[in-house]
């Protein structure tokens, strides 16, 4: 059991070394209380319940965050739609672990029939339907994110990019030392990725 003090106006309960407060207009006060008047001794479902924040990073295994800002999803911003949601239903965000090339079970799409499907995209614009799938019998489209009732073979996941070098500044060509000295030109010294290099863009002399 939880220990709390629950009135009609506001709950206080005490979990993994806190107190944790929230008043009768948070839109979970009801489920809440209903939890700990149960006797149940769930801590994390109390406080997933309490703040949407952290059943947000539960749902998606740490991979999206919820902020002042929006939601992010690995460290990229997902459109405003996603906060909302977010904030409204954070179990349902579940539905972004779901990459291309998972097999996943569909059940209760208006379209789709029941059964296991492969992903073939998805689309981080549409907050309702972002999961393209396809089947052996030839079915193909997008079926509700509420639909997706869970991920049964995990499809190879690429490895994160690492970013781009940041480009280099111009040096002078008499900084260096090339033909372009003797010859009086002015000329510089370009960064050259390719090369690992760089090329003096009067003679093409690399360093």
């Amino acid at each position: 059991m939880i220990p709390a003090v629950i009135t009609d106006t506001s709950i206080t309960f005490f979990a993994k070394g806190r107190p944790w407060n929230l008043s009768a207009d948070h839109p979970k006060f009801s489920d809440i209380k209903q939890l700990l008047t149960s006797g149940s001794d769930d801590a994390d479902r109390a406080i997933q319940l309490t703040d949407v924040r952290v059943a947000v990073d539960a749902a998606t295994a740490g991979q999206a965050a919820l902020t002042e800002e929006g939601l992010f999803l690995n460290g990229k911003q997902m459109p405003s739609i996603w906060r909302d949601k977010a904030v409204a239903a954070p179990d349902s965000m579940k539905v972004l672990l779901v990459y291309p090339g998972d097999r996943v079970r569909v059940e209760g799409d208006e379209d789709a029939p029941d059964g296991i499907y492969t992903v073939g995209e998805v689309d981080n614009n549409d907050a309702d339907k972002r999961v393209y799938v396809e089947s052996e019998e030839d079915y193909f489209g997008f079926v509700a994110n509420t639909s997706i009732k869970e991920i049964v073979e995990e499809g190879p996941r690429l490895p994160a990019q690492e970013p781009e070098p940041e480009p280099q500044p111009l040096v002078e060509a008499e900084d260096i030392g090339c033909d372009c000295n003797e010859a009086g030109m002015d000329s510089e010294w370009n960064w050259e990725p390719d090369q690992n290099a760089y090329v003096c863009n009067g003679c093409g002399e690399v360093q």
